[in-house]
């Protein structure tokens, strides 16, 4: 978890682009929004998708800042979304619930 803790903490975005992440956090769904973004069936658990969900907005962000045609601004915000949400359970819940959900 440290390692993914010094990511998230050293993440340097534009500030509206995190206010409008922040702004979704309070419609986030973990079922549905998590499994759209990574296109998987079958959830990770929460330390698996903050590590997939870094990954993702990385290459998201190069292409923000290279202005790529393929860049979209609105899954860019779901994937930071998605990120601070993933963060906030993996800070927030037990070991117990954590671990139901680490896959056995």
């Amino acid at each position: 978890m440290c390692e993914l803790t010094i990511a998230l903490k050293t993440l340097k975005r534009p500030r509206l682009l995190t206010a409008a992440a922040r702004h979704g956090l309070a419609r986030y769904r973990r079922e549905r929004h998590l499994s759209r973004i990574l296109r998987q069936d079958v959830l990770p658990a929460p330390r698996k998708a903050l590590t997939k969900l870094l990954d993702l907005e990385t290459e998201m962000n190069a292409r923000r800042q290279q202005a790529q045609n393929d860049y979209c601004i609105a899954d860019h915000v779901a994937v930071l979304t998605a990120l601070m949400a993933e963060a906030r359970l993996l800070q927030s819940a037990p070991p117990n619930v954590i671990q139901r959900l680490e896959p056995a």
